[in-house]
């Protein structure tokens, strides 16, 4: 992968290089003469050339192009196709292969020399010099910067891989598509047919342009060769166009054609076609796009995908495609607009269609060029120099390793997949940017249909909407929470001790056990006779606080517990019940013993045992940690989990504390916090957008957001250090709002006091709190800087300011800490029995570091940041089967809401771009609170194990960019109906993706083929 790190560093070059000459084009455009021009071309052509020699290109292709020039020069035309095993080209550039083949033959070349190498590379060289000068010429022509399109086609990656280090002919296809489009735009079909036919005879791609091309042809108003002189009606025009253009490429078929196929060549020239364009028969073919990022690289077609194939996807896309595309060039009403529209619909065939390849979509470079010199917007030069990067690294990913071909899990693959499709949305946004649904004019004066007063201050309404979406997601979040009562009283079992269970008659389904505290190796036993006893399984016992059940296949009279193995002392037991095959509900056993001692124990509360173990009645994933560990803090017991700061267990024990050792006690206080949340991200939208209804959208997308929900009904840490950095960057922002304002010391004290002290608790909770704690330095050094100015601007002593923001900085965010830090860990001291010093202090938290340090195991559902922001990898936490009911089951993952997720992840993208640009300050303070939570984890990543949940402090922020760009889209188009309705569908849909999903986030137990349907991803496994 080495290589594609530097073609990575490459292409930021390249987007350099493009940004700063589109910053000079206007110099550029002053400097278009003629010596610049050979000067590019003489430099463009240099580099293809120590690259064409340097490199053997892509080794099949090659031997192909190699192979086919010999034969067709030693065989000629008639007999090529009998003569070889596999050609999948049309007559076309066969024609330009036997030159080659004649100059291998006249030079006296060998097949595998450099030189011939670079022969056969030399017509796709030469043809992106003729694309340089077309497009130089055209941009010329359209008053745009010809030696800027020029400079950046001379030295683009994709070009340059594509023809000088792959070796492939895209380039000749291109030069004849854009002379088809260039004489179609200036009216001259004659040339332009016969462009696309020779297009067509290189290579069938060029057919998918020909419902365009037939658009381009019905916007000229005579009919072609003079045919007629006499003023024709448009209908009858187009008609002659149409029918002459299909006799006259028909002809230049034919007669390219009968060297190859003889006179009778419709059916070997039918039969090519056929099995050429039936070829690459699956989803993805090194394309990286939709397909790709669903897992369907090198599948078949008939791989199903969505309740339907993939194969079916595609034609209803396709078609689709097509109809949008003639509709957007009809809609037009301009010749020119052939380069846009065609490149949005290659763009949109390439992302979205199965068949592709890894060059499908080469032709959208220079279509997305050309459109650039003919509409000069940004977006399309953006166009323009995006896809040359992508496509570019699209390349080189399949060029590493021409063996395997991308890996369908290829984290770079479905990050670039996600680009393109990124790249397609802004094109069609480009699009009607360009040519609006409806005239500007007509918007302004549009009534504000959305009215509301802008301001931050909380008004009645703002506290009604709080308060019923508090209240209806509390409802959601702790109904089937769990069980409020569990077994209580409990028996040690030491290594060796027999537990014996004497059954009244009776026919016994199954015999459901509950564990406790410490771990061990059971082995269950039973016996028909009450004498003689056979194995019925063996219980390793690896849970805590959990059910587990073991079938039992016959009607046994005595059960046996023996305890083979503990890991500690002893093993501790709760409860055990024998549940009747009738009525499923537990029996009292006759007489339970432990090495012939009578115990009740075991047996003293029967109301609570369960049919079969569920999320509902026990520990899953890691809750066997942190509800353990709470437990262990109240009752003074030795704490068995130490690789977290203490508080956010210190927070679930109090839970425990109110509603006992159960479910329900030790998953409440997160989820609790996960409901306050709520009107937390409200307060903070409103005061950021001034906006309430901004502020219902934002903070019902967190309430629907599948991580949000499912992270905060399970007993683990991260929900507490979530909370607590919303709160941090609250008061933070509060902050760095004043600083923009009139001088106010008192203001500043106290918001850097309360983000300092919930930073104190968040690092108090998990130490990922740090990396928060990088954006708080960074938002408070930007804020000083505000400070200052604003104490110039009033005269005030900004030497005394900067003392007191100062010592705030070190008390505030270093001392608080540290010391809230160290209290948090006296209780932990407490219960180890451990001297409460800093030597005691400092040996845990070095564990700690060691421990995370080194955490590099192998996980089925780890994943990494890139995946995380592309929602493509839950972590499965929980499965429960009903014994009772087949296809009957309840499961858990964690994972986001796709449409929050992905369309957060683009307005963070929006924003950033926004930012820039207009240097707004809630876009910087968003971007920054946003891209910490991200950044660490890229090295981190490389050295331990990560989860997907560790993108859960990232998901307010990602809502918040929503609302930033949501913010930007009302006031762009003055709060207009149509503005607010595409809000609230989005709203809508997520709202919709959650109740949809609801049964896989809560455990609700439903058929396996509802939960199967639900994954859309081929990754996304629960």
């Amino acid at each position: 992968m080495s290589y594609f790190y530097l073609s990575l560093i490459l292409s930021f070059f390249f987007l350099f290089f493009c940004w700063y000459t589109y910053r000079k084009e206007r110099k550029l455009s002053a400097a278009n003469k003629m010596s610049y021009m050979a000067i590019i071309i003489g430099a463009g052509l240099c580099i293809r050339f120590v690259f064409g020699f340097s490199s053997k290109g892509y080794g099949t292709d090659m031997s192909c192009f190699a192979s086919w020039s010999y034969h067709i020069f030693e065989n000629g035309f008639r007999e090529f196709y009998d003569s070889i095993s596999f050609c999948d080209y049309p007559p076309g550039y066969l024609y330009i292969l036997y030159i080659l083949g004649f100059l291998t033959r006249i030079f006296d070349l060998s097949y595998q020399s450099a030189g011939a190498n670079f022969l056969l590379k030399l017509p796709a060289v030469l043809c992106d010099i003729g694309l340089i000068v077309m497009a130089c010429r055209f941009a010329k022509r359209e008053k745009a910067s010809g030696i800027l399109l020029a400079l950046l086609l001379a030295f683009s990656p994709a070009l340059i891989m594509t023809s000088a280090v792959w070796g492939q002919v895209d380039s000749v296809l291109c030069v004849l598509l854009l002379l088809c489009f260039l004489y179609g735009t200036k009216g001259k079909l004659e040339w332009s047919a016969l462009f696309f036919t020779l297009a067509a005879l290189v290579k069938p791609q060029a057919f998918l342009f020909t419902p365009l091309v037939m658009i381009l042809f019905a916007y000229h108003d005579k009919v072609m060769f003079g045919f007629c002189k006499k003023k024709l009606s448009k209908v009858s025009t187009v008609f002659w166009n149409y029918l002459i253009t299909l006799l006259f490429s028909g002809s230049i078929f034919y007669i390219l054609s009968v060297p190859f196929f003889g006179f009778n060549c419709l059916p070997g020239l039918i039969e090519k076609y056929y099995s050429t364009l039936s070829s690459y028969a699956y989803a993805s073919v090194n394309a990286l796009n939709l397909n790709f990022l669903s897992g369907g690289n090198w599948a078949e077609l008939n791989t199903p995908f969505l309740f339907l194939t993939y194969g079916t996807w595609s034609t209803l896309l396709l078609t689709a495609i097509v109809i949008v595309s003639v509709w957007l060039f009809i809609r037009t009403k301009e010749k020119k607009a052939v380069f846009l529209t065609s490149g949005i619909f290659l763009l949109s065939v390439y992302t979205l269609t199965a068949k592709m390849h890894e060059r499908y979509f080469f032709f959208c470079v220079l279509l997305f060029a050309f459109a650039y010199a003919v509409h000069k917007r940004k977006e399309l030069f953006i166009l323009f120099s995006g896809i040359s990067v992508t496509y570019f690294l699209n390349l080189v990913l399949a060029y590493i390793d021409q063996v395997n071909h991308i890996p369908k899990d290829s984290g770079w693959g479905m990050i670039l997949s996600a680009v393109h499709i990124a790249f397609l949305v802004l094109s069609y946004l480009t699009y009607f940017r360009i040519y609006p649904l409806r005239k500007r004019d007509s918007m302004k004066k549009t009534t504000p249909f959305l009215k509301e007063k802008k301001t931050k201050k909380i008004q009645k309404i703002d506290y009604i909407i709080m308060a019923v979406i508090t209240l209806i997601y509390g409802v959601l979040a702790f109904v089937n929470l769990g069980d409020t009562a569990s077994p209580q009283t409990s028996i040690a079992l030491k290594q060796g001790d027999i537990v014996t269970f004497t059954l009244s008659p009776g026919n016994y389904d199954a015999m459901m056990v509950f564990e406790g505290m410490d771990l061990g190796d059971i082995v269950i036993h039973g016996s028909t006779d009450g004498v003689n006893y056979e194995k019925i399984s063996d219980f390793e016992k690896r849970s805590v606080f959990s059910w587990k059940r073991f079938e039992l296949e016959q009607d046994y009279q005595k059960i046996r517990l023996t305890v083979e193995k503990t890991d500690n002392a002893f093993i501790e037991l709760l409860e055990t019940g024998f549940l009747d095959a009738g009525t499923r509900k537990p029996v009292m056993p006759l007489s339970v013993t432990v090495n012939g001692r009578s115990v009740t124990e075991l047996s003293d509360e029967q109301n609570l045992v369960p049919s079969y173990p569920t999320c509902q009645n026990g520990t899953y994933f890691d809750e066997i940690y942190h509800a353990r560990t709470a437990y262990e803090f109240n009752h003074d017991l030795t704490i068995y989990e130490n690789t977290h700061p203490q508080l956010g267990k210190l927070i679930m024990a109090l839970g425990v504390k109110l509603f006992g050792m159960t479910p329900f006690g030790y998953r409440c206080m997160g989820t609790l916090l996960g409901v306050l949340m709520l009107p937390i991200l409200y307060l903070f939208i409103k005061r950021m957008f001034r906006s309430t209804f901004l502020s219902t959208v934002g903070t019902l997308l967190f309430a629907v957001d599948f991580m949000h929900f499912t992270q905060t009904r399970i007993a683990t840490i991260d929900v507490f250090i979530v909370f607590f950095i919303l709160l941090m960057y609250y008061f933070m922002y509060r902050f760095y709002e004043q600083s923009k304002e009139a001088v106010n010391l008192k203001k500043y004290v106290l918001y850097l006091f309360l983000s300092g002290l919930m930073f104190a608790l968040g690092i108090s909770s998990k130490w990922t709190g740090a990396y928060a704690g990088v954006g708080l330095a960074l938002i408070y050094a930007i804020s000083i800087y505000n400070i200052w100015k604003q104490a110039k601007a009033e005269n005030k002593n900004f030497g005394k300011i900067l003392a007191v923001l100062l010592s705030c900085g070190v008390g505030f965010f270093v001392l608080i800490p540290a010391a809230v830090y160290f209290i948090v860990y006296i209780p932990y001291f407490i219960c180890m029995k451990d001297p409460i010093n800093l030597d005691s202090f400092m040996r845990i938290n070095t564990h700690m570091f060691n421990y995370h340090s080194k955490l590099n195991d192998t996980h089925p559902f780890a994943s990494k940041w890139y995946e995380w922001i592309l929602d493509l990898k839950p972590i499965w936490y929980y499965q429960s089967l009903n014994p009772y009911a087949e296809g009957i089951k309840g499961t858990i993952a964690a994972f986001g809401n796709p449409l929050v997720w992905i369309g957060g992840f683009a307005a963070v993208l929006y924003m950033l771009k926004d930012t820039i640009n207009k240097k707004n300050g809630i876009g910087l303070f968003l971007f920054i609170a946003y891209i910490v939570q991200i950044l660490p984890w890229i090295p981190v990543a490389e050295a331990r194990t990560t989860f997907i949940y560790h993108y859960f402090p990232a998901v307010p922020f990602l809502i918040m960019g929503i609302c930033y760009v949501f913010d930007i889209y009302l006031k762009r188009y003055k709060n207009a109906k149509g503005s607010v309705i595409a809000i609230c569908a989005f709203t809508a849909t997520a709202v919709l993706l959650f109740f949809v999903y609801y049964p896989v986030l809560s455990g609700l137990e439903c058929s396996t083929g509802y939960i199967n349907a639900l994954k859309i991803l081929p990754t996304w496994i629960f």
